[in-house]
């Protein structure tokens, strides 16, 4: 009796084996999982940031623009990859005039910016 306690002591069993695999296996799918969620938040902040860039240009680029000029950019839009920016215009008495930049993702429907520029002609 001694010698087959001997020999079940020195190998490993199957159901010890089962136990280390699945155990490898919920560390394994964890990390992955990880690295997913890590990967999602990076590209998801990259849109944020590639929105708001798109958002700086096209408004900086009104800014720039003669004030009798500016109606015609009413319902324009700029496609900038992933992103689009709609603009606005509306003229809300003869010497001002209301810009309305609202840039969106089409690949992440919550990275939106929206802004308002008021814009008065001083001549």
């Amino acid at each position: 009796m001694k010698s087959h306690d001997l020999c079940r002591t020195q190998g490993i069993t199957l159901l010890e084996i089962a136990f280390a695999t699945a155990l490898l296996s919920v560390i394994a799918f964890g990390v992955l999982g990880g690295i997913v969620i890590a990967s999602g938040a990076q590209r998801s902040n990259l849109a944020e940031l590639e929105s708001r860039q798109l958002f700086d240009r096209v408004m900086e680029e009104l800014q720039a623009v003669d004030f009798d000029g500016l109606l015609v950019f009413d319902g324009t839009f700029i496609v900038a990859g992933d992103h689009r920016a709609d603009i606005t215009v509306v003229q809300i008495e003869p010497a001002l005039m209301q810009l309305q930049v609202d840039v969106t993702s089409t690949e992440f429907a919550y990275v939106t910016n929206v802004g308002t520029l008021l814009i008065a002609d001083l001549d």
